[in-house]
């Protein structure tokens, strides 16, 4: 009786170890690997060669000397009453207890619905330390309850021991988190060496540094930046071939539960709950218009984390700045699919673009290898631009990403 019971558990056990091995996608067997055609990258980047570009600034003792001359400081500081803060003051000291402060900018206590989109209005405008680049300027520059991206400038020599930075910390005691040393913020110089940037070159589109040889990419919110803010974005230098594949691996991070997704929708409607997710998304994109109509222009594979979808779509301007079409409907079912995204899980998409054509999958990054939990494929309608435009990362709403794979190839 007892060999009986074993026999049967080792006959469970085999059955669902079988299925867990024919529920894993063998790596070669990838859309990506199937479809490699050139062995040369067109594009490779694991972020492991950009250390020297940015600092963390956590240790009790920082050698900034870098950054000595020239350099910018990022932080993020949450606000609870906007109309308390004047401006944003950072002190560096170094080992001998000399110090200096870098400016801030100043607050402006009036309500934030006075800013008014390309509109000259009070709330002052600051201009980058980017002089090869035409747009330069963060226009309409406030704090607000919530979390803000603060950062501080400099292009002139600093009269402290900058190999011995003792403390970093604002001049009223505020609480920063986040704190990073970067070349700067502009298209040419920044924490990537140039090689991946900002639409424009600008922090608008929020800010990324290296962790570990990982990419952290933190966006803006939109109500500190209402034309341009809930994204952080980070572009090629490299352009969009015509046909190619495209694989990337990252983490998701920072994203908070969503109880309202248990509730029936309409009862989400009926008493207006919103979700902890809204607007949230990851998306990788191809043929991105980075200079006229940045982020409504683009071809996108998205993973929607407010709806969990996984989804092909052609975005592109009907009234430029204000007005986009799509391509499909939104309601298309056969170009996108029900996939849910967990925090702290790494993922890899597979892309593959022929033509008009692009099919799209997504896997699961486990012990066992790759597990495939998304696949969705669409013919665009609409014709690819002449031009050849960057290909894009980008998160937006209430989630962070590690990035640590982007490849390209031709074919």
């Amino acid at each position: 009786m007892k060999k009986s019971i074993f026999i049967i558990i080792i006959i469970l056990f085999l059955i669902i170890l079988f299925k867990i091995i024919i529920s894993y996608t063998p790596e070669n067997k990838t859309i990506f690997n199937e479809n490699i055609k050139s062995s040369n990258p067109y594009i490779y980047d694991d972020f492991s060669e950009y250390n020297n570009y940015s600092e963390i600034i956590e240790a009790p003792l920082e050698d900034l000397s870098r950054w000595r001359d020239k350099g910018t400081i990022t932080a993020w500081l949450n606000v609870k009453d906007f109309k308390k803060i004047n401006s944003v003051n950072l002190i560096l000291e170094d080992v001998n207890g000399k110090d200096v402060v870098l400016k801030g900018m100043k607050n402006i206590n009036i309500s934030r619905d006075e800013n008014k989109i390309k509109s000259d209005d009070v709330f002052p405008d600051y201009y980058f330390n980017c002089p090869n680049q035409s747009l330069n300027k963060w226009e309409d520059f406030m704090i607000i309850n919530g979390n803000n991206l603060i950062f501080w400038e400099w292009n002139q020599s600093l009269n402290i021991d900058m190999s011995k930075i003792i403390s970093v910390r604002e001049e009223n005691g505020l609480n920063l988190i986040d704190i990073v040393i970067h070349d700067g913020l502009c298209k040419e110089e920044n924490s990537l060496n140039g090689e991946w940037y900002t639409p424009n070159g600008l922090p608008q589109y929020g800010v990324w540094w290296i962790k570990k040889d990982k990419l952290i990419m933190k966006n803006v919110e939109i109500e500190q930046y209402p034309s341009n803010g809930d994204h952080v974005r980070i572009l090629s230098e490299k352009t969009t071939p015509k046909n190619f594949i495209l694989r990337t691996r990252f983490k998701v991070i920072n994203l908070k539960p969503d109880y309202t997704e248990l509730l029936p929708a309409y009862l989400r409607t009926l008493f207006n709950f919103e979700s902890t997710r809204k607007n949230t998304f990851i998306r990788i994109a191809w043929d991105f218009d980075n200079i006229y109509d940045p982020g409504h222009d683009q071809t996108i594979l998205y993973n929607s984390l407010e709806y969990n979808y996984f989804g092909l779509q052609r975005v592109y301007p009907k009234v430029r700045y204000f007005e986009q079409e799509y391509e499909p409907d939104i309601n298309y079912k056969p170009a996108k699919m029900k996939v849910r995204l967990k925090n702290n899980q790494e993922y890899e998409i597979n892309v593959f673009v022929k033509n008009q054509l692009a099919i799209a999958e997504i896997y699961e990054i486990t012990f066992y290898g790759l597990k495939k939990i998304g696949s969705v494929e669409y013919k665009f309608e609409k014709e690819r631009p002449e031009k050849s435009y960057p290909f894009s990362i980008e998160t937006t709403g209430n989630v962070n990403v590690e990035l640590d794979l982007m490849e390209v190839r031709k074919i």
